[in-house]
């Protein structure tokens, strides 16, 4: 005898093993990694197409002056002419120019480019270096003096088919600044300080006197018989060479609010010291009385606050032309500052890219940028008065990429929830059909 309960549950006991097996089927196929891939894959392709500046960098809005303080010049305007090397990523450090020839160092080897076309520099000569890596440079003359992690080294450009090396004169430390003036060098070599080498016979460099009270020097400038060495001690240090073997100290600067900077570069104009700071911004200090440095501006263009040590705001290098100052500010970029009034600079204009700046150098209506990875960047500069032009490319980029982004975000969503009531239709005919047999 049939036992028909047992087969009715038998049957049930399949259907019910079928359907689940079929449900995990075709929902469980859901869980592929493919719309996660493509999700992440369409977002950073959005993200980098937002974000991502070119190697050669991106030209910024001016930025509009204070109505009140509105003066000849009001904003900049920059275009990127070129970079040397283009085909390459490279370090460019130092420059010196004379006629349409500038002096540079590619990587680490000190480079001659020809710049008469500002939009296309070429390749004239190179100097291959084998050993210490080059820092900075000076040109005097027929001869090129080079500050390296050994010291100081001269070459003989006399002939740039056949660039020579003459001379010589090791420290025992890394010189990251150089400045010549008639017979003498004058190093600022890192924990050695200020050293002076006498260069009269450039076969022949010799030491002949040095100051160094604790500090790292970094960067000098001369004003006649004295020296402006910035410290990692003392922010910045007065020096007098009029004696070179016997330098001695005249004052200091440290600042009465932030005493914990140190300086690392510095550039005077007249009777004023445009000092650049780590992570402080620049300090404009009247040195009319060289005993008593006077601070009487100061401009900090961080996102975060001042001195704070995760900020960017690392000035490299600067270059003063007349009322203007131009800051090479590590990552972010080169600062235009209209400084007519030393209390109150205003920024003007900025230039940002990718590349690390190092130092700046301008020259006619050109600006030359170092880099720590596009070599030597040229832009042209055009003054302006008045208000600047409205930018709207970043608010149309916001309008048009935003919704595609939000869509492209959603869209892995709205199709695995189409395809679920797809499978959860399927499934429900699949049980209507075998209730019916």
């Amino acid at each position: 005898m049939i036992n028909r309960k047992n087969t009715r549950a038998s049957k049930k006991h399949s259907f019910r093993k079928a359907n689940y097996s079929l449900r995990r089927k075709l929902l469980g196929s859901s869980n592929s990694s493919y719309p996660i891939f493509l999700l992440l894959l369409v977002s950073f392709s959005s993200l980098h197409t937002l974000t991502f500046s070119p190697s050669l960098g991106t030209v910024q809005a001016a930025l509009q002056k204070d109505k009140q303080t509105m003066q000849t010049n009001d904003y900049v305007g920059t275009i990127l002419l070129a970079q040397y090397p283009s085909d390459m990523y490279a370090r460019g450090l130092g420059f010196a120019m004379e006629d349409n020839y500038i002096y540079t160092i590619i990587n680490h080897n000190p480079t001659v480019i020809d710049v008469s076309n500002r939009s296309a520099p070429t390749f004239v000569a190179e100097y291959v270096v084998e050993t210490a890596r080059m820092n900075t440079l000076a040109l005097q003359g027929s001869y090129l003096y080079l500050a390296s992690n050994d010291g100081l080294e001269i070459l003989n450009i006399s002939d740039l088919d056949s660039i020579t090396k003459v001379g010589q004169c090791n420290t025992s430390d890394a010189v990251r600044a150089l400045v010549l003036q008639e017979d003498y060098a004058y190093l600022a070599a890192h924990s050695n300080g200020l050293v002076i080498v006498n260069i009269s016979d450039p076969t022949q460099p010799v030491e002949v006197g040095c100051f160094n009270d604790g500090g790292d020097a970094w960067d000098l400038a001369l004003k006649g018989s004295l020296a402006f060495v910035t410290d990692s001690e003392t922010t910045l240090e007065v020096i007098d060479i009029s004696v070179p073997q016997n330098p001695v100290k005249v004052s200091h600067f440290e600042d009465e609010i932030y005493g914990d900077m140190y300086g690392s570069s510095i550039t005077l104009n007249g009777s004023y010291a445009y000092l650049s700071t780590t992570y402080y911004g620049l300090f404009i200090l009247d040195i009319t009385d060289s005993a008593h440095l006077v601070r009487i501006g100061h401009y900090y263009g961080g996102t975060k606050p001042i001195g704070d040590r995760g900020n960017e705001e690392f000035v490299h290098g600067i270059f003063v032309n007349e009322q203007y100052v131009f800051e090479a500010v590590g990552m972010n970029g080169l600062y235009i500052l209209d400084v007519s009034d030393p209390s109150n600079p205003i920024q003007i204009g900025q230039f940002t890219a990718v590349s690390t700046l190092y130092g700046v150098f301008f020259y006619e209506k050109y600006l030359y940028l170092q880099t720590s990875l596009d070599g030597i960047v040229i832009l042209n500069l055009t003054f302006y008065s008045g208000n600047p032009p409205r930018n709207y490319t970043g608010l149309i980029i916001a309008l048009i990429s935003i919704p595609i982004i939000g869509t492209l975000l959603a869209l892995p969503f709205i199709i695995k929830k189409k395809k679920n009531r797809k499978r959860e239709k399927m499934v429900n005919t699949f049980r209507m059909e075998k209730r019916n047999e």
